[in-house]
C-alpha cells in the first residue's frame, strides 16, 4: 500500500504542476459566479438555471480533467524516459498503475469538493429563502384501461405491457388508471406530475384538456381538469385530508389515478412512469451530495479507462478514445430506444418484389439490417451506459436521488473500472523499457 501511495503522491505533485487544471478551475468559476446574472422570468427559474449550470459545469470539467490528466501523464513518462527510473525501485506494475488511479482520483476529487462547495454556496445565494426540495417520487405499479369496448382497451393495454406509448385516441368513454400502493405515509403531503406526448393536428393548439380523478378507498378524493402541454411536466396537488388516517393505513396506502381526455380531436401517448407521486420532502442538500458522489462515479471510471489507453496509446490517440467512450456511454440510452423501435415497428420485415433484381437488393438490404441489428444489441449490452450516472435533470426538478441508485451505480462504476484496470495491466506488463 506504501508503494501504491508513493505513486500517487508523485501523480499529485505532476498533476498540481500543470496548467490545465488551474484553466478548468478558472473557467468553472467564471461560468459559476455569472449564472445567476443570466435574465430569467422567476427567482424559482433563477435558482433552477444555476444548479443546472452547476452540475452541467461539474461534469463537462470534471469529464476534461479526467481525460487530459491521465492521457498525458504515461505517454509523456515514457516519451522523456522517465519511466525507465522508476521502474528500476520495487513498485511493481499493478502498483504502479493503481498508484497513478488514486493519485488521478485525488487530485479530482480535490477539484469537485471545491467547485461542488462553490456551487452550494451560490444555489443557496442565489436561492435568497426559495425553498428547495427534494421529494421522493413514487412510480405507478399498474397502468390499465377502463371504459370503452374491450377491442379498443386490449391493444392499449397490450403496448403498456411491452414498455411502449399507449396512445389514447377515438372516443372519451377510454380512460387511463395508474395505481400505486404503500404510500399511506405519504399521500398527506402529496403532489403529482405527469407527462404526456402530443398528437397535434396540423396547425392545432399546443396543449390537451384532461380531467383527473383521485381515488382512495374506493372514494373519489380529488376531481380537477388541468392543461398539459406536449412532453412537458404539469403537477397538480392531492389533498386527502378528508380522509381517516387510520382508514388511509388500512388501505395499504392503496391509490389510483384516472385520466381522462376532453379533447376530442386530439391523441395523447401514454405510458406507466407518466404519473408520478412526490412526496415527503427530504433535505436538497443530501440530495446535492448524492448528484455529486454520482458525478465522481463517472469521473474515476473515466480515469481509470483514459490510464488503460495510456497504457498502449499515444496522448493524442488516448484523449480520442476518452472522448468516443464518454459520448458514446451518453448515447446507450438513445441507442437502446433505436433498437427497440426498430424491433416493435417490424422494420426488419422487408416484403420481397417479383422482380429477381429488386428481391436480391432487399435480401441484401435486410440482412445488412439483421446485421446492424445484432451490433447495436450488444454494443448497448456491453458498452458502459454513462447515462446513469447524470442526475442533474433530476436535482433541478427537485426529486429525490434515490440510494439504492447510489449502491448499483457504484457497484456498476466498480465492475467497469476492474475490467479496463485487468486490461490496462495485460498491456502494461508486456511493455518494454
Amino acid at each position: 500500500m506504501s508503494k501504491i501511495l508513493t505513486v500517487a503522491k508523485l501523480v499529485l505533485q505532476e498533476s498540481l504542476r500543470k496548467k490545465i487544471l488551474f484553466v478548468l478551475g478558472l473557467f468553472f468559476l467564471i461560468l459559476l459566479v455569472s449564472s445567476p446574472f443570466l435574465d430569467t422570468v422567476r427567482q424559482e427559474d433563477k435558482v433552477k438555471l444555476v444548479e443546472r449550470i452547476s452540475f452541467s459545469s461539474l461534469a463537462f470539467f470534471g469529464i476534461l480533467a479526467a481525460i487530459f490528466l491521465p492521457a498525458a501523464s504515461l505517454p509523456g513518462e515514457i516519451e522523456e524516459k522517465l519511466i525507465q527510473a522508476i521502474m528500476t525501485k520495487p513498485i511493481g506494475r499493478l502498483n504502479f498503475l493503481l498508484g497513478k488511479i488514486l493519485g488521478f482520483v485525488l487530485i479530482i476529487g480535490f477539484l469537485f469538493i471545491l467547485m461542488g462547495t462553490l456551487s452550494w454556496a451560490l444555489i443557496q445565494i442565489t436561492a435568497k429563502g426559495t425553498e428547495l426540495s427534494a421529494k421522493r417520487s413514487f412510480s405507478a405499479q399498474h397502468l390499465t384501461f377502463i371504459g370503452g369496448d374491450s377491442d379498443k382497451i386490449k391493444p392499449l393495454e397490450k403496448t403498456v405491457q411491452e414498455g411502449k406509448i399507449a396512445w389514447l385516441v377515438g372516443t372519451q368513454d377510454i380512460k387511463a388508471v395508474w395505481s400505486w400502493e404503500k404510500l399511506n405515509r405519504s399521500l398527506t403531503k402529496g403532489e403529482a406530475t405527469f407527462r404526456v406526448i402530443n398528437t397535434l393536428p396540423a396547425g392545432g393548439a399546443e396543449s390537451t384538456k384532461l380531467e383527473i380523478r383521485g381515488f382512495s378507498l374506493q372514494k373519489m378524493i380529488q376531481d380537477q381538469r388541468i392543461v398539459v402541454k406536449s412532453d412537458k411536466p404539469i403537477n397538480f396537488a392531492i389533498d386527502i385530508k378528508d380522509i381517516n388516517p387510520k382508514d388511509l393505513a388500512e388501505s395499504r396506502g392503496e391509490f389510483q389515478i384516472e385520466v381522462q381526455r376532453l379533447d376530442k380531436d386530439y391523441a395523447i401517448g401514454l405510458k406507466k412512469d407518466a404519473v408520478k407521486i412526490l412526496a415527503s420532502p427530504g433535505s436538497f442538500n443530501l440530495n446535492f451530495l448524492k448528484g455529486i458522489l454520482l458525478l465522481f462515479f463517472e469521473v474515476i471510471l473515466m480515469v481509470v479507462i483514459t490510464v488503460a489507453g495510456s497504457t498502449f496509446l499515444s496522448s493524442a490517440v488516448t484523449i480520442s478514445l476518452s472522448l468516443f467512450i464518454y459520448l458514446s456511454g451518453h448515447m446507450i440510452e438513445f441507442l437502446k430506444t433505436v433498437l427497440r423501435t426498430m424491433t416493435t415497428t417490424g422494420i426488419m420485415s422487408v416484403p420481397y418484389s417479383q422482380n429477381p433484381l429488386v428481391e436480391t437488393v432487399e435480401k441484401h438490404s435486410s440482412r445488412l439490417m439483421e446485421v446492424f441489428t445484432f451490433f447495436l444489441h450488444w454494443f448497448t449490452t456491453l458498452f458502459p451506459n454513462l447515462k446513469r450516472f447524470e442526475v442533474s435533470s433530476s436535482i433541478v426538478a427537485g426529486i429525490d436521488v434515490p440510494s439504492s441508485l447510489l449502491t448499483s451505480s457504484f457497484i456498476y462504476m466498480s465492475v467497469y473500472a476492474f475490467i479496463a484496470l485487468i486490461v490496462a495491466y495485460l498491456f502494461f506488463r508486456r511493455k518494454e523499457f
